[in-house]
Order: structure tokens, then sequence, then C-alpha cells
């Protein structure tokens, strides 16, 4: 029973609800394994003070970088058969765009392993590179399926209803304007005397990696328990 659930995980034919069961494991694996990091990290580890990729530097984190590498590595390879399940629950609807979006999206997995295996004091140019090549690729992923959602609304398939679309972009949108505007305000901090490291970009990478971690979840929650394809 195991060996054929793997097997269709890997085909991306899981019913919802056992790729839910694996999302949730997944998600709380990778949440383990970064409060280990930050556990084991040199001093005191806050958002406010350092990026998610300072968890993985072996020079700020000798004895728990590695709880970093294996958390970006297990969902990430995780994250690229999200998307092929994402892709067989969403078509055949406006298909080439689906498989563009799909595509993206599992290379933001890929990236994001190396962005774990890479740590960025070992070789900062090719961690910075997987570090882009992940969130550009989630938000490419992102819009290009929005457009997808949209198309099944105006063909008025059974799902996803308007409303369900405007939460999620709704939520996804504002955040996404925040993280790139408030880092440019930071002389704000001054004139509201208020803790400078709010308008520092620390925090809003994590707002940012929330950001898109709510969209994986939503676009599988919106899926219907028993669905048939249509187009």
């Amino acid at each position: 029973m195991l060996v054929d659930l793997v097997q269709r995980f890997f085909r991306g034919e899981t019913n919802k609800k056992e790729h839910g069961i694996i999302l949730v494991i997944v998600l709380i694996f990778l949440l383990i394994m970064w409060a280990l990091a930050q556990f084991f990290f040199k001093g005191h580890y806050s958002i406010l003070n350092n990026t998610i990729s300072n968890q993985g530097r072996t020079d700020y984190n000798p004895r728990g970088f590695y709880f970093f590498t294996i958390g970006c590595a297990v969902s990430g390879f995780f994250i690229i058969f999200h998307f092929l399940f994402i892709y067989k629950k969403y078509a055949p609807t406006l298909i080439w765009l689906l498989t563009f979006s799909c595509i993206a999206g599992m290379i933001g997995g890929i990236a994001f392993m190396g962005v774990g295996f890479i740590p960025g004091d070992i070789y900062k140019p090719g961690h910075s590179f997987f570090a882009r090549l992940a969130f550009g690729a989630f938000y490419t992923s992102a819009f290009s399926l929005l457009i997808v959602m949209v198309r099944k609304v105006q063909l008025k398939e059974s799902w996803p209803s308007l409303k369900q679309i405007l939460i999620i972009y709704g939520v996804f949108v504002v955040l996404l304007l925040l993280t790139i505007i408030i880092p440019e305000l930071d002389t704000l901090a001054n004139t509201f005397n208020v803790d400078p490291r709010l308008f520092e970009w620390p925090l809003w990478q994590w707002t940012s990696f929330f950001n898109v971690l709510m969209w994986l979840i939503n676009i599988y929650l919106i899926i219907p328990k028993e669905q048939n394809n249509e187009g």
C-alpha cells in the first residue's frame, strides 16, 4: 500500500486527501529542521536580524547548518511533485500556460534545494543565483496559474470560484507589494520612531517566503475532494 502511494505520488496521481497528508508531513518536517537550525545558531536567531539563508551559513551556524540544508532538500523535492499534482488537477484548461506555470514551479523547487545545498558563505554567487531563481520561478508560476484560474471561471467550470481567486491572490499581491515597497521606506523608521528592523530586508524576505508558502498551500486547498477535470 505504501509502495503504491509513493508510486502514485511520483506520477502526480494521489487524491486530495493523500496529497494533503504528505503536504502536512513535509511542512512539519521543514519547520522542525529550521527550528533546529535556529536552535543551534550562534547567538540568538531572529527574523528581524537574519535572512532565511543565514540558517544555512557554516560560519554563522557551524553546528546546525545541515538542518537547514536537509529541510530545503526534502521540501524542494516535494515541491517538484506538488506541481505535477497541481498540473493533473488543473488540466486541461489553458494547457500550454498551465504547463509553463507548473514547470516554473518545479524549477522553483529545484532552486530551493540549491539554496540549501550551497551555503552563502561557501559560494555566494551560486547561493544568490538559486535564491533569486527560487523566488522568481515561484512568482512566475503564481501569476501564470492566476490566468489559468481566471480562464476556468470564464468557462464556468465548477471550480475555482471568483471569490476563491480574489482571496488567494488579493493577499498574495498585497504581501508582494509590501515586500517590494517597505524595505525602500527605511527612512520612515526615524520619522515614526519605530524599530528600523521593521523596514529591513530580513523581515520582508521571511514575509515573501511565507507568502509563497501560503500560495502553495492555497492552490491545493481549493481543489475539490472529488473532481472531474473540465475543459
